[in-house]
């Protein structure tokens, strides 16, 4: 038991030694810029959008007391 617990504990160090080098996708650089761009015109989106809510009519809160409901309520 205290073998095959060690084992498992060693094996991921082990592993990363005999693991495959992966060669990158050649349009990976042009794919990451396109995610750039659009997280960019997200980021604007999402500002004004905040920053326009500030600008609308904010609600207004009342006490609410759920026991003095009537049967319709």
């Amino acid at each position: 038991m205290l073998f095959i617990l060690s084992l498992l504990k060693i094996t991921p160090y082990i592993y990363v030694y005999f693991k495959p080098v992966v060669q990158d996708d050649p349009t990976l650089l042009a794919r990451m810029e396109k995610i750039e761009l659009t997280d960019d015109r997200n980021f604007y989106e999402t500002r004004d959008r905040i920053e326009d809510a500030a600008t609308r009519k904010l609600e207004r809160l009342f006490a609410f007391d759920p026991n003095s409901l009537n049967k319709d309520g």
